[in-house]
């Protein structure tokens, strides 16, 4: 009898535990999702909102603004249909991580006066995962997002080099800078944050009013 209630005990401890792993899991994924959305998704959108911006204010030919906030939404349309995909990127070599940030610039110098320097001579992608190269994507889309929504810079630099099995990103910008200690953190930052602790990295924020802001981050992440 005592060896049936231990058997029943035992079983019901190890459910629980199974219980426990799946929302551990599911709780996981919840957070892999939202910060999917707010890297990718919303960084679409919110280039496609300048593009209408500008159509409005009618800078150039409005059909040519518009034209490239479709192509702007129905990619996000593509990338929301794809998370799933997205969310676990086989390495297969497909996301090319200079590539994309180049197009990203390209996108940006069309609608934005900002002046962006892009530097990639330093830096070796081939035998990076393809999710270290999404997650450094994604860290430097929400850097330059940032830029653009707070810091009312001329320019921004974007560095990014790779040495003995470490990766060094840089941003910086010339812009009107911030108290660092008195900003809290938003959604934003904190997956920055997130992505540079899964990749084994450290981040470190340096700004002060009226001196711009520097980005530096350093990981060593698994190959």
């Amino acid at each position: 009898m005592n060896l049936n209630k231990q058997a029943t005990e035992d079983h019901a401890a190890f459910q629980q535990q199974i219980a426990e792993a799946v929302d551990a899991a599911l709780i996981d994924e919840r957070a892999a999702i939202s910060k999917e959305l707010h890297d990718n998704v919303n960084q679409e959108l919110v280039l496609a909102l300048m593009y209408i911006g500008a159509a409005e204010k009618q800078i150039v030919d409005n059909i040519e603004w518009l034209k490239k906030s479709k192509e702007i939404i129905t990619k996000a349309i593509h990338c929301i249909r794809q998370l799933s995909h997205e969310l676990s990127p086989k390495n297969d070599g497909a996301f090319l991580l200079v590539e994309k940030i180049n197009q990203l610039v390209e996108k940006i110098q069309f609608v934005h006066p900002i002046n962006i320097e892009f530097n990639a001579s330093e830096f070796d992608e081939n035998n990076l995962p393809e999710t270290v190269k999404l997650n450094l994507f994604r860290i430097i889309q929400e850097l330059v997002h940032n830029t653009l929504k707070h810091a009312q810079a001329n320019h921004l630099t974007i560095q990014l080099r790779s040495y003995q099995q470490r990766i060094s990103l840089l941003v910086s910008d010339d812009g009107i800078g911030f108290d660092a200690s008195a900003v809290p953190a938003g959604i934003g930052l904190a997956n920055i944050a997130d992505r540079v602790k899964i990749m084994g990295g450290e981040m470190h924020i340096v700004s002060n009013i009226g001196a711009g802001c520097e980005t530096n981050i350093n990981c060593k992440p698994i190959l």
